[in-house]
């Protein structure tokens, strides 16, 4: 029998559900935007590239990006990455769902170059029953 809560769009609409006007309004699944208006600060990007199928349960890792434009002299305006940071931590904590279990695996900052914005990545583990 075929789990729908499998699917990798069930996962981002579970996650969009979690994340919209807590961490962001500005939340997209699997890729940005092709044009970002000047007047948006901060987006969240869920990128669920995989989930496997076991039979009694599924798996899979999600990377979340926070991605934060910088200040007007170009640098990491980590006001708003911990802002940002400090409200993915409350909507993680408040989770709570049959369908997902989910766990930190790690985070890690870069700079995207192409976009010209900083970014912090949250590796999640998940386990779709």
């Amino acid at each position: 029998m075929i789990n729908n809560n499998f699917n990798i769009s069930s996962v981002e609409t579970f996650l969009d559900n979690v994340l919209k006007g807590k961490v962001s309004k500005n939340v997209y699944a699997g890729t940005l935007p092709n044009t970002i208006d000047d007047s948006v600060k901060d987006i969240v990007l869920i990128d669920c590239g995989v989930t496997n199928d076991l039979a009694a349960y599924g798996k899979g890792v999600i990377n979340i990006f926070l991605l934060a434009k910088p200040t007007a002299n170009g640098r990491k305006n980590v006001a708003l990455m911990q802002k940002m940071e400090k409200s993915f931590n409350e909507a993680f904590d408040n989770i709570n769902d049959e369908r997902y279990s989910l766990t930190q695996l790690y985070r890690t900052a870069d700079y995207d170059t192409a976009l010209n914005w900083h970014y912090t990545v949250i590796a999640l583990n998940i386990i779709i029953k």
